[in-house]
């Protein structure tokens, strides 16, 4: 469980930061690691009452989860080389053009980080774009913002409703959204 937890911890710090972690950082969380959970084998054993095996073999029980979470994290930095790399060819532009090609499909979009969500029918599009960049595009073809995390397309949009003191825009297929304060002028736009 601890390496699970080290490879969760370090793959969101790279993407978040998209550089990766140093060496001698790495280094130095697996050795920790490594060390926290010996000592949770030691506490374990002291506590049942038996003898805890020699510390040699301690560490090599260890080993493949070292190296297992050593491939997973230069697997998640491929994934990440790869993933900027596209983005980066993909003009600004042509993102746009897509998006604006096929609204009709769109029912709602989400911030994601540096990406924008777009739910469609058929699943999500992940594209690099800002908010503003997506409300200018689609404000013309029925799209507005609600929150500063989501836009919806007017055309899935089933009635709005309050939850407690908060109205929410509830879709035709019973996703519900919450409205942000600063964007409920924007709902004159269902009419």
């Amino acid at each position: 469980m601890p390496w699970l937890l080290l490879f969760e911890y370090v793959k969101r710090a790279e993407w978040a930061a998209v550089a990766p972690v140093p060496l001698t950082i790495l280094a130095a969380l697996l050795i920790g690691t490594g060390m926290s959970s010996l000592a949770a084998e030691y506490a374990v054993d002291w506590l049942m009452g038996g003898h805890s095996a020699p510390l040699a073999l301690l560490v090599m029980r260890r080993l493949p989860a070292v190296g297992a979470t050593l491939l997973l994290l230069l697997l998640a930095r491929r994934q990440i080389s790869e993933a900027t790399r596209r983005s980066e060819n993909v003009e600004e532009s042509d993102q746009i053009d897509f998006v604006r090609t096929h609204a009709a499909r769109i029912r709602w979009i989400a911030a994601a980080d540096n990406y924008l969500e777009f739910h469609v029918d058929g699943g999500i599009w992940t594209k690099r774009l800002t908010m503003r960049q997506a409300t200018e595009a689609l404000a013309p073809l029925g799209f507005f913002r609600i929150h500063r995390s989501y836009i919806v397309n007017r055309l899935f949009v089933a009635h709005v409703e309050r939850m407690g003191s908060n109205p929410v825009i509830i879709l035709k297929d019973d996703k519900t959204l919450p409205i942000g304060k600063a964007f409920r002028a924007n709902l004159g736009r269902l009419d």
